[in-house]
């Protein structure tokens, strides 16, 4: 007697992994951005000096470096993988140039995100606690104007993004597009609030940062569910 079993499939383990990294990275990017804004964020503004950053950080240098790494640290790995997908996408759907640029972009917003991590610990880990404020303000000042390129290029990342939904006429993704485009606006408008540290352009972060998240998760949920 002689049982036959059938193997499973590597092909469909490898797309349910896709499928479930994908996703688990977008919320994993979400989820990264609320726990570093409402458990160890420290009240300070683009206009901050450095007398205002050390009173901000002063005895909270492991807040500070937890901070850092969930809004700094670990979002451009989900960005990786979320942007890699959609990257992925826009080639198979024979947009090569617009598929590669989107993936340049978010590698590059990665790259920064994660010099502004290192830059901030050494921030809330060496300049604040030898009351450095020149350093501090300095230290500071570069993190914030790192983020409005970085905002620049998550526009450029929305625009892209928007044009492929566009071009493909994907008639149930007309939610995702209204999300990119209210995202390119609003980010464009406080990445220049951030790069020239222009508070009343920077409040705008309240606008889009809520709207990119919705944007990283909802396109890492359209995209894990069809396999990229």
């Amino acid at each position: 007697m002689t049982t036959n079993i059938t193997p499973t499939s590597s092909k469909g383990t490898s797309r349910s992994w896709v499928l479930r990294r994908t996703t688990l990275a977008g919320f994993g990017f979400t989820l990264s951005w609320l726990v570093g804004l409402s458990v160890f964020a420290a009240t300070t503004t683009v206009a901050s000096g450095g007398g205002e950053v050390i009173a901000a950080y002063r005895g909270r240098a492991l807040g500070g470096v937890l901070q850092y790494l969930f809004t700094e640290g670990l979002p451009p790995i989900a960005i990786l993988i979320v942007v890699g997908a959609l990257a992925r996408s826009i080639r198979k759907e024979g947009y090569t140039r617009l598929g590669t640029a989107t993936w340049l972009t978010a590698l590059v917003a990665s790259i920064i995100s994660l010099v502004q991590f290192v830059l901030g610990v050494v921030l809330v880990t060496a300049a604040v606690p030898a009351g450095d404020a020149a350093t501090s303000g300095l230290l500071s000042d570069s993190v914030t104007r790192l983020d409005g390129a970085k905002m620049l290029l998550f526009a450029s990342m929305a625009t892209t993004a928007f044009l492929y939904l566009v071009g493909v006429k994907r008639g149930v993704l007309i939610w995702l597009r209204v999300v990119s485009v209210l995202l390119v606006l609003s980010i464009t408008v406080s990445g220049f609030g951030y790069l020239f540290m222009m508070t009343s352009l920077a409040t705008a972060a309240y606008v889009s940062l809520p709207l990119l998240l919705v944007w990283v998760t909802g396109f890492a949920i359209v995209l894990g569910r069809s396999g990229h």
